[in-house]
């Protein structure tokens, strides 16, 4: 029978755990700052494209809470929320105005404000993780 000995098996598991426990912490925040630099960033790109009619599409863009999907993995949903004054769906719009329609052209202002601001968004959740974890 062969012997197995482990040395700093304990040091790599408390590395591990205080990486779990900064990740717990850091997640919300990431994912929130995240949400909020796309929300700007969208309401921005509908301005930009003169999307703006009422602004009821606009201002109803906002972030969800906090979400898991199937996997455990933490997401948060940003979109147009709600109904505007005329009773339609801000989604619906929204929706319209990104892919078009057979008379209207699309105008994919969530996409390109969702590219615009990828490495912001990255470059914060990153800020965020390294000041949670120490480094």
């Amino acid at each position: 029978m062969a012997d197995f000995n482990v040395t700093g098996l304990d040091d790599v598991m408390k590395e591990m755990m205080s990486h779990q426990q900064a990740a717990e912490e850091a997640i919300p925040e990431m994912l929130n700052a995240g949400a909020d630099i796309l929300v700007k960033a969208q309401k921005s790109e509908v301005q930009s494209m003169k999307l703006v009619d009422t602004g009821d599409m606009m201002k109803s863009i906002k972030g969800d809470k906090i979400k898991k999907d199937k996997d455990g993995n933490s997401y948060i949903d940003v979109y147009p929320q709600g109904k505007n004054r005329r009773g339609g769906r801000n989604a619906d719009v929204a929706f319209v105005n990104e892919y078009g329609k057979s008379n209207q052209d699309a105008r994919p202002w969530m996409r390109t404000a969702n590219a615009k601001c990828s490495d912001e968004i990255t470059e914060k959740e990153k800020e965020i993780w390294d000041k949670n974890k120490g480094g």
